[in-house]
Formats: structure tokens, sequence, C-alpha cells
């Protein structure tokens, strides 16, 4: 109904050359009319995604955005000529 798709994401601080600190994001795509998935347990509340790429298609009117996953997961995101991302840093995340 708000049309926003959220994901958190867990990253490496390449920008700062701290490649060993993680950083916890969220990912926050707007005016998204539908998402569908393939390849992902969505009963298992602890799956770990691994985050590959994320690909933009024309169809037709809408734009689809793929977020490719490690093993052949995605999630596809519909939308309609309008694209707007935001990774919003939450915390720095202590290494195991």
């Amino acid at each position: 109904k708000n049309k926003i798709f959220l994901i958190n994401l867990e990253r490496f601080n390449y920008e700062n050359n701290k490649s060993n600190e993680k950083i916890n994001s969220i990912c926050k795509f707007e005016f998204v009319d539908t998402v569908k998935s393939k390849n992902i347990d969505q009963n298992n509340k602890n799956i770990i995604l691994e985050l590959l790429a994320i690909n933009l298609f024309k169809k037709g009117k809408n734009i689809e955005i793929a977020l490719l996953f490690k093993d052949n997961a995605f999630i596809t995101l519909s939308t309609e000529n309008i694209i707007e991302v935001t990774l919003e840093d939450q915390y720095k995340k202590k290494n195991d």
C-alpha cells in the first residue's frame, strides 16, 4: 500500500579503506508496485542472503529492479518509470 520495499544489509566499509569494518545499512526502494522472489525460503527467519548484483531492466512502461543473490536466489521489484533508492547506514558493527 505504501509502495516501499526495505532490505537490511550488512556491508563492508570500503569507502573509508576499512574493509574489515562492517556497517549495518537499510536499502529503501520507493514507488514499488510489485515484488517477486525466487529460490528464497521465506519461512526461514534466520536466512542470510549474499547480494551479488543489482540490475535494471526496462519492460514496457515499467522498470524492473533485480536483486541477485548467491545460490541463484533473487528478488524482482517492479516500478512505473520512477526509481528512488536510498542506502542509509544504521551503525558500525564490531567484527566477530
